[in-house]
């Protein structure tokens, strides 16, 4: 098992180190300096997703050429069927009275269908 000095060494010099989580500890140990937060905006306008993203890398790409476990299909469940039942309420609204309206209640509703 690694050390905790190996596992920082092997780290310190990946190209996105400064986006990886670490031990709160290591700021103070290893002398690095604290984080800033980046605002959304600030994020977005970087493009750092995209850039890292097309940024050359060691690794070669995953081809999978060759059908995996021979090809075994696996059978998808069926689907649950779930019943939906969509009511409207009416909506009634006195142009001389400020909006919102007032919706009424489900329950009165229903019992306006059961009456009728």
């Amino acid at each position: 098992m690694a050390t905790e000095d190996e596992l920082y060494n092997a780290m310190k010099d990946m190209p996105d180190f400064e986006c990886m989580p670490i031990p709160s500890t290591w700021f103070k140990k290893y002398n690095i300096p604290l984080r800033e937060a980046v605002a959304p905006k600030e994020f977005i306008e970087s493009n750092y997703t995209l850039k890292r993203s097309v940024e050359i890398k060691d690794l070669p790409p995953i081809i999978i050429d060759e059908p995996q476990r021979n090809g075994v299909l696996v059978e998808v469940p069926k689907e649950e069927e779930i019943k939906v039942e969509v009511v409207s309420r009416p909506f009634d609204w006195d142009s001389s009275k400020p909006f919102p309206a007032v919706l009424p209640a489900l329950k009165e509703i229903e019992e306006k269908e059961i009456s009728a």
